[in-house]
């Protein structure tokens, strides 16, 4: 028996029209007649309100078989088997409707087959026609296939998320960064883990994992079932929060969370795109290099609090080298004024973006700077055009770190 037949079966034996049934869980009747009908399957949600209304379990709706020991109707259980029967039901009903949607785009093809070949002489639109009956049912098939797949596998997540629940040792937990520290370049980082149960001289630690360097173990303090730790946290690329939680001799380990790119959100970021320059001369005279102006885009890193907005760094001073090869042919100095104007600019605009931000961010710009100077080079052209020149930009930011970027 299919579980829309059981469904039928339970309403009828519970003296239950189908418009009765509807409204106890707050959805059409349609909604009811395509489940009867196996038209299409009830959600997670709906699915333990249907047990509750037809006084069975989830198991016995899936199943067909009542559990040993019932549970109450008011909470109606799914347990592992009632899950494998919901997923091979799903999985069943996946492969039918493709397997129709292939009969169906097949027989379709094979009338267009025979009505071509007995409309050999017909005209031309004619044959428009019949293609555009076509596209219009594989247009209809494809709709209906993508609304297959998205109904099955929003049932499947369901399923998947409710039994990621199940199996969690914790009922919360939480974290939150602090303040950047510059010299240290580490953050505050608290945590928090609230376990489901919490035993007698249970213990825990949390254990920070990174790419680059040896893992973090944290002691965690325990307060009212509550378990906390705090540690300043390196700037990296990539980290990793666990808890284990420590009871009779046996230790479970959750992960609760990672993150990337932690260090782009409390340090500048430069792309450096383009040097607009021209050189002069000819044959083995000494060459000439104008340089123009060049192209960034800069990312400020940004702490917002309650409104407020304070750039956590930005450039003060900057320099352009040009090289051939590893050679510094010259170096062009930037106005340190013209840098603070940007700076300025990024103020503005992070304040402005503080009403929607919480916590760290980046505020981009994209600007040229304007050099216009020329530089007389000891070099001749023909020594310039036989090596690599290339252009190298040098930052010092607000917290005195140094970093170099090459145009592309």
């Amino acid at each position: 028996m299919t579980i829309g037949l059981r469904i039928a079966r339970l309403r009828k034996s519970a003296g239950l029209s189908q418009e009765a049934l509807a409204a106890q869980l707050n959805v059409s009747r349609q909604a009811i007649g395509k489940w009867e009908a196996d038209a299409s399957l009830p959600g997670l949600d709906n699915l333990q309100e249907l047990a509750r209304a037809l006084n069975v379990s989830c198991d016995e709706l899936l199943t067909g078989r009542a559990p040993e020991t019932p549970s109450p109707a008011a909470q109606p259980t799914l347990s592992a088997e009632g899950v494998k029967a919901l997923l091979d039901e799903t999985e069943h009903r996946r492969s039918v409707h493709y397997k129709r949607a292939a009969l169906l785009i097949g027989g379709v093809l094979a009338l267009l087959v025979v009505l071509l070949a007995k409309s050999l002489t017909d005209t031309t639109a004619r044959v428009n026609d019949l293609r555009a009956q076509v596209d219009r049912l594989t247009t209809e098939v494809n709709n209906i296939e993508s609304g297959i797949d998205t109904r099955m596998g929003s049932i499947e997540s369901s399923i998947r998320q409710s039994l990621n629940e199940g199996a969690s040792i914790l009922a919360g937990w939480d974290y939150a960064l602090g303040q950047y520290d510059p010299v240290s370049r580490t953050v505050p980082l608290s945590l928090q883990a609230v376990p489901k149960a919490v035993s007698e001289g249970a213990t825990a630690f949390f254990r920070i994992d990174f790419e680059d360097r040896e893992p973090l173990t944290l002691p965690a303090v325990s307060e009212n079932g509550i378990f906390t730790a705090e540690t300043d946290l390196p700037l990296n690329d990539y980290y990793a929060v666990t808890v284990g939680l420590t009871a009779d001799g046996v230790t479970q380990l959750e992960q609760l969370y990672d993150e990337r790119d932690l260090s782009r959100q409390y340090t500048l970021t430069v792309d450096f795109e383009e040097v607009d320059y021209t050189s002069g001369g000819i044959g083995y005279h000494p060459a000439r290099i104008k340089v123009n102006d060049l192209s960034l885009e800069v990312g400020y890193p940004v702490q917002f609090e309650d409104g407020n907005a304070e750039l956590i760094a930005y450039p003060v001073h900057a320099a352009l080298d040009c090289l051939l090869g590893d050679e510094v042919l010259f170096t062009a100095p930037i106005d340190d004024a013209i840098l603070a104007e940007r700076v300025e600019i990024a103020r503005v605009h992070a304040v402005e973006q503080a009403r929607l931000e919480q916590g760290t961010a980046s505020v981009w710009l994209g600007y040229t700077l304007r050099l216009d100077e020329e530089f007389q080079l000891e070099q001749t052209v023909e020594e310039v055009n036989a090596g690599r020149l290339r252009f190298r930009l040098t930052i010092t930011d607000s917290n005195g770190t140094v970093t170099t970027h090459f145009a592309p």
